[in-house]
């Protein structure tokens, strides 16, 4: 699905390339306005001078901030969903090579949006927001597993797809969690390093067997 397209978070998509043209250029500007000047100056007319466009454009395309907030979510959560689709359809062959790409395009899609993501989680957005949030969600989740089950004998835990949606869900939301508070509360760890000990910390996970229980 294209940023465009959003559904119900945001406008119809338009038909036109000249149209579709402009709508990427509100949406990039929209997006560079969060990254350098932060939600305060996050207005319709400041996201207008920045695209180049009129105040009236931007309007007969987002009803509202909000609408405009959802719509620039969409476009980098659709970007997250490329990233790992394409990472996953080049990984090295094997489990671990799986794992990789999927921390790695995770990694790179989210903190590409250190700057943004924090103002777009926040605020309103009701269903709308909420249901895209849980597609993307679901989507990536099917992208891993689809890309891991050819290896699924390499997982050692006793449910092997228990374990690798384990390891989906925590991957993502540390993800998540360091994108969100990185910047108020600095670890000292770069992004690529970050990467790594957190896709050894997978591939370990997957590979050992569980404690016995009982």
């Amino acid at each position: 699905m294209s940023a465009e397209g959003s559904g119900a978070a945001g406008p119809r998509p338009p038909q036109q390339e000249r149209s579709r043209e402009a709508l990427r250029k509100v949406l990039a500007a929209a997006e560079e306005l969060l990254r350098t000047e932060g939600s305060d100056a996050f207005t319709m007319a400041n996201v207008a001078e920045r695209a180049g466009v009129s105040v009236g454009a931007v309007y007969r395309r987002f009803a509202g901030r909000e609408e405009l907030l959802n719509a620039v979510k969409d476009r980098l959560i659709d970007n997250l969903e490329q990233e790992l689709s394409a990472a996953l359809a080049d990984a090295d062959a094997g489990l671990e090579g799986v794992v990789d790409a999927f921390v790695g395009a995770t990694v790179r899609g989210l903190s590409a949006g250190t700057d943004v993501f924090p103002y777009l989680l926040s605020g309103k957005g009701g269903e709308a927001k909420e249901e895209r949030t849980g597609r993307a969600v679901s989507v990536m989740q099917r992208l891993f597993l689809d890309a891991a089950s050819p290896h699924v004998a390499q997982v050692r835990r006793a449910d092997p797809v228990t374990a690798l949606t384990t390891v989906f869900r925590l991957v993502l939301g540390g993800c998540i969690h360091r994108m969100l508070t990185v910047q108020t509360v600095p670890d000292g760890i770069s992004w690529p390093r970050w990467t790594e000990e957190t896709s050894d910390m997978a591939i370990a996970y997957l590979t050992t067997s569980g404690r016995s229980r009982g």
